[in-house]
């Protein structure tokens, strides 16, 4: 964590030979005139470099004396003009990335045929005639000599305005969610060669795969924005690959480090958090070997990368329970002699092939294989892909907490694999048609497995309270519970053409995806308990093994066009887009007879009938004193959330809100530890009322376990036009080049979201709810101290608890959702001729939201896990954020004479992390929450309005004691370095070297825990 100073040595092998490559909508383009100002049609350009396959792709000035090359892969280039009549002008060392333009003109003179000008000059470092999107690019150099880590939630932390759910940069390979501009947590995508490689639900966008970032010759980082081939309108994280070339060329890279690598930046002030000890590393590695080259010279050439990385680290406060396997033992009691830690590795092999069918035919195939072994066996020598220590068990938590809320005997394990299989094609026809396809799929097995030696016929416990004798609030322990394990496929192809001419570039494409997910929950007991200071309160009823299983389908159209007139160009495109779902028979409900139900498995039903939407996206890029150093840009588009396995996509799937669980209150008269009531009873039962041993309140779910749909749908939402969730984006920027190869962006954007869809409970209503009002205890973790009213809605006696009538529907049949967010942008990009790149900024911006009309008349939200208020008081429905600035960057420099590489990343963030909860936008990320578990006695001690204990059968409820946006953590300072020897051996270069994460051995905390629980007081990592 960068909480704690972590040393990695690092020796690396980098073998730098020529090597071709493929990427995404990288354009040169410019204007052609005589040495009297005048434009020259019919100049034809031919643009030359070792990165194409063709070798050189042409192109002819239009009748206003503009050129345009599309599609060019990264790389440097030779850029030649002929015209009969004029001198030759040749441009050499043109530097082409990313996905915008790069302009490069020219000016031609009268003379012979055979007479060639040489024109030196800086590659531009402004675009001029991109507007609709925001993109920065990290070369392949940049990305070797960062002290990344290789994975790509360590280079999204250099990225100015992406969000993550990581707030981590380690020596550990990370995966995060993110998003940009307030948008939902899980919308930002993964993307090799263009094509997405994320999951096929939650967002569709990233995944658990060791993604080749070592083995790219270039990263595309798109924050918004984007013309019709855009499927949405978040953040892409774009891997161009390497490909083999017509010479042998190879990389190697080892990495190591361990506890002799990690300083200790424990203090007073996390002691007094509950932190006796550092997260320490045990041991973290990664080695890499690649080797690319022809098979048959110039028609086929490979790419194959083997690769091993893991990590293993300590959970601090987090042991064994000495009381583990004894059935008649019911409390946590810490083992010291048994350390859990978190311990992940993955094995990879892949191979590309590219080959060159003909002159102008191109056709790639790409395998990506892994496997995978997260965890390990709790039960020493059991079959698993890794097995437990004498002294430890890889079966901890992370990220729940800063403990971890799950004991060793509770965890799950990860043993399985991953792989990614590509195909594309591409073909220049013409100097003016291009085109080109693709076809993707990302097939995983993942999730949460029985761990080899679990113990599965233990019931669980979950401790509300430290004074139980748990590290954290809410732990739990004693058994294996319960997991989901997910096998998906995310299928994803394409086509498109591109028609230039100089003033042009028309592409009109099509896409698609099949996203398949099928999903697992296996049961050990099919109980739960939940204790509050080792007292019994309440029992969780499970109906399992159970199965879901969801299809989504979508397929859009699109067609886009760039026109430039003088000194502007006008970008346009407009996507239509059919989206669908449905859910197989035979896949989904319960697989087996268990102690709460029968197996029932639904028949194959229909969930979005089918969507149709046409998107807009326009900008303007105005040349504004027309040398290419400065560019006002702005741009407004229409982008929809992403069609995959979730949300209105599978709501009407009976799998999905089947019932699995249900709670009741429970009181243990006899001590016995089994709960003596008829569980399968709904009803209420005590010894006066049922003649039970034990007191039992009602099922707080009254729909579990029934074989049919719990959740009406209205059909209205399942299809039509303009149904799904939008966002419209509208920004303004400048650019300005400074000095030669530096440039300055400035902008601002605002993000504004429609569409929402709630759940309304008809079963209650604003009747069955009474608002009570507390007073927040004295504490110096909540805000001001405490010691202020919280008022929060709590069900009343007119209906039994557990009364469910589910409908789901529009937002706008209750009342009006309010939610944008806007920011400014700063950015500087330096390319300097000494060899100094610099990429960074800031981001500064606020969320409002407003759901208040609705949530009068759907006050259930605020009692209803997972929901955007979930556990939230009566005044949360309108928030209006504090502006929250983040600034990250990068640099990198190579001191001349001694070849001594120096690198770093650099941050200076909010501690906030943004939410995946669907309806859940406009926003920076999530404040802290100090959720207090509200009993009656609770009640009574903070001096509460209601004036009645809390309803029967109501064991305690979740109340948040802080509002959204009122309490955020410290800011997270890091800074990240690299410094390596280059030394260099004919055509071969090894770098030797360090890296130093969190350099000045910060303490800030990026995990917290969310239980307010005193004593002892709220603490952090």
């Amino acid at each position: 964590m960068p909480s704690f100073r972590q040393i990695v040595f690092v020796l690396s092998w980098l073998l730098i030979l020529p090597a071709s490559v493929n990427a995404q909508q990288s354009t040169l383009s410019g204007v052609v005139k005589d040495s009297s100002g005048a434009v020259l049609p019919g100049v034809t350009i031919e643009a030359s470099s070792p990165v194409l396959i063709e070798k050189t792709r042409t192109a002819v000035t239009d009748g206003t004396g503009q050129y345009r090359l599309p599609e060019l892969p990264p790389g440097t280039y030779t850029v030649t003009f002929t015209l009969a009549g004029f001198s030759t002008v040749k441009r050499e060392g043109v530097e082409v990335t990313g996905g915008g333009v790069t302009s490069i003109n020219a000016d031609m003179k009268v003379g012979a045929v055979a007479e060639t000008i040489t024109v030196t000059g800086e590659t531009p470092v402004v675009d001029i005639q991109t507007s609709t999107k925001k993109q920065v690019v990290l070369s392949g150099g940049v990305v070797e000599s960062l002290p990344a880590s290789r994975g790509y939630g360590n280079l999204l932390a250099t990225v100015p305005g992406i969000q993550a759910t990581g707030l981590d940069v380690s020596s550990g390979v990370s995966t995060n969610f993110f998003t940009a501009r307030g948008g939902r947590g899980n919308e930002g995508t993964i993307q090799i060669d263009g094509m997405n490689v994320g999951s096929a639900f939650n967002g569709g966008g990233v995944a658990g795969f060791g993604y080749p970032i070592g083995e790219s010759s270039e990263v595309q980082v798109t924050i918004a924005g984007g013309l019709g081939e855009t499927d949405r309108g978040g953040p892409a994280f774009n891997l161009v690959p390497k490909t083999g070339g017509n010479e042998f060329s190879g990389t190697g890279f080892l990495s190591t480090a361990g506890k002799w690598s990690q300083g200790n930046n424990l203090n007073d002030t996390l002691r007094s958090y509950g932190l006796t000890d550092v997260p320490a590393l045990i041991k973290n590695w990664d080695t890499n070997f690649a080797l690319g080259g022809p098979i048959v010279k110039d028609r086929l050439w490979f790419f194959n990368n083997i690769r091993s990385y893991g990590n293993h680290q300590d959970i601090p406060g987090l042991f064994g329970n000495k009381n583990a396997g004894d059935p008649t033992k019911w409390t946590y009691l810490r083992d010291d002699s048994l350390k859990a830690r978190s311990a992940a590795a993955k094995m990879i092999e892949a191979i590309r092939l590219t080959g060159q069918a003909t002159a102008r035919n191109k056709v790639g195939f790409y395998l990506d294989y892994q496997r995978v072994c997260n965890g390990s066996a709790y039960e020493k020598g059991a079959e698993q892909c890794r097995d437990r220590g004498d002294d430890w068990v890889a079966l901890g938590s992370v990220g729940a907490g800063f403990f971890g809320a799950l004991a060793p005997e509770s965890g799950n394990v990860w043993d399985n694999r991953e792989k990614i299989t590509q195909f594309t094609w591409s073909s220049p026809a013409t100097s003016r048609l291009l085109f080109e396809a693709g076809f993707s799929q990302f097939a995983s097995r993942f999730g949460g497995q029985i761990p080899g030696g679990a113990l599965t016929n233990f019931i669980p416990v979950q401790e509300q309270s430290v004074l139980g004798g748990v590290p954290i609030g809410n732990f739990t322990y004693r058994g294996w519970a319960s997991a989901g394990s997910i096998e998906q496929f995310h299928d994803v192809w394409r086509a498109s053409g591109t028609y230039v001419t100089g003033a042009h570039s028309l592409k009109v494409g099509y896409q698609a995806a099949f996203q398949i997910q099928k999903n697992f929950q296996n049961a050990g007991s099919q109980l739960r308990y939940i204790f509050n200071t080792n007292v019994p309160v309440q029992v969780e009823l499970r109906d399992a093994p159970f199965w879901q299983s969801n299809r989504t389908r979508f397929d859009a159209i699109y067609a886009q066009d760039q026109w430039t007139r003088g000194r502007l160009t006008l970008q346009g495109g407009v996507r239509y887009e059919h989206a669908w779902s449905w859910f197989p028979e035979g896949e989904n409900g319960i697989v087996s007879d268990n102690q709460f139900g029968s197996t029932y498995l639904f028949p194959r039903t229909d969930g979005v009938t089918g969507y149709h939407d046409v998107t807009p996206r326009m900008g303007a890029a105005m040349d504004v004193f027309g040398n290419g150093r400065t560019s006002l840009k702005v741009n407004i588009s229409k982008y929809l959330q992403a069609a995959n396995n979730d949300a209105q996509y599978t709501i009407s799937n009976s799998a999905v809100t089947f019932q699995t669980t249900t709670n009741r209150a429970w009181t243990d008269i006899n001590r016995d530890f089994v709960v003596n009531c008829d569980l399968k009873n709904p009803a209420a039962q005590s010894p006066s009322t049922t003649g039970s041993i034990d007191t039992c309140g009602p099922w707080l779910n009254s729909n579990f376990g029934n074989p049919f749909s719990t959740t009406t749908v209205n059909p209205d939402v399942l299809h039509g036009w303009g149904i799904r969730p939008y966002d419209w984006q509208f920004g303004v920027a400048i650019q300005q080049e400074i000095v030669p190869r530096v440039s300055v962006d400035v902008s601002y954007n605002r993000r504004w979201w429609g569409n929402f869809f709630f759940t309304d409970n008809r079963a209650i209503g604003p009747e069955d709810f009474d608002i009570a009002t507390m007073i927040a205890p004295a504490n110096p973790n909540l805000p001001n101290g405490g010691g202020y009213p919280v008022s929060f809605y709590t069900r009343n006696a007119r209906k039994p608890l557990g009364a469910t009538d589910n409908y789901y529907t529009f937002a706008s049949d209750y009342g009006d959702v309010t939610t944008y967010w806007h920011g400014v942008d700063f950015n500087i990009n330096a390319r300097t001729n000494n060899g100094i790149t610099f990429q960074g900024g800031t981001s500064t911006g606020r969320g409002v939201r407003n759901y208040c009309p609705v949530m009068q008349k759907l006050p259930e939200t605020y009692v209803t896990p997972l929901t955007v208020l979930a556990n939230q008081q009566v005044g949360a429905c309108a928030v209006t954020e504090p502006w929250l600035t983040a600034a990250r960057g990068l640099v990198s420099y190579t001191v001349p004479k001694i070849d001594v590489l120096l690198a770093s990343s650099f941050r200076s963030t909010p501690s906030v992390q943004p939410s995946t909860v669907n309806t859940y936008v406009a926003t920076n990320g999530l404040s802290t929450s100090a959720n207090e578990n509200v009993t009656t006695a609770v009640l009574l001690a903070q001096q509460s309005t209601l004036g009645r204990p809390l309803v029967p059968g109501l064991a305690f409820q979740t109340v948040d004691l802080s509002l959204p946006g009122q309490v955020y953590p410290d800011r997270i300072n890091s800074l990240d370095l690299r410094a390596a020897k280059v030394l260099r051996f004919g055509r071969t270069r090894t770098n030797v070297g360090f890296d130093f994460y969190n350099l000045f051995n910060s303490y800030t905390g990026t995990a917290y825990n969310q239980v307010f629980d005193p004593p002892p007081s709220n603490g952090a990592a």
